[in-house]
């Protein structure tokens, strides 16, 4: 089940099915369907690897959800932004290219708490005994 759903990330991402290339969706209807099978799982996959942890339906935080929807929307944005073009106006002379980053700093801190640690202790065939000399 996903942590979220497309209504939830359009509200998010404020953004309609007529914003894309003409052609590209035929409905309302049809953008949401694509949401849900295309934008909700890749999400949820990229919030998960993040975090080093899957949930399942009962254990899923909400903060969690609240991020998957944020990587979510932030994915239509990227495709908007593909589509008008990679550069952004930010002062009266200067255009930089339009950040692209599907976990901004925002997203990153909102699932700072739900990271796993990733501990992991390298080994070796030599009792410690045996290679005690060679630590000198």
């Amino acid at each position: 089940m996903a942590y979220t759903d497309a209504t939830y990330i359009k509200e998010i991402a404020q953004v309609k099915y007529t914003q894309y290339l003409g052609g590209t969706f035929a409905s309302e209807a049809a953008f949401s369907t694509w949401i849900t099978a295309n934008i909700v799982p890749n999400a949820q996959n990229i919030v998960e690897n993040y975090c080093h942890t899957t949930w399942t339906d009962a254990t899923v935080p909400a903060g969690v959800k609240e991020a998957t929807a944020q990587v979510g929307a932030r994915m239509l944005h990227i495709m908007l932004l593909r589509k008008q073009g990679p550069l952004v106006k930010t002062g009266d002379y200067r255009v930089e290219f339009a950040e692209s980053f599907v976990l901004s700093d925002e997203i990153k801190a909102l699932l700072a708490p739900y990271v796993e640690d990733t501990k992991y202790v390298e080994a070796t065939e030599y009792q410690s005994d045996e290679i005690e000399d060679q630590w000198e």
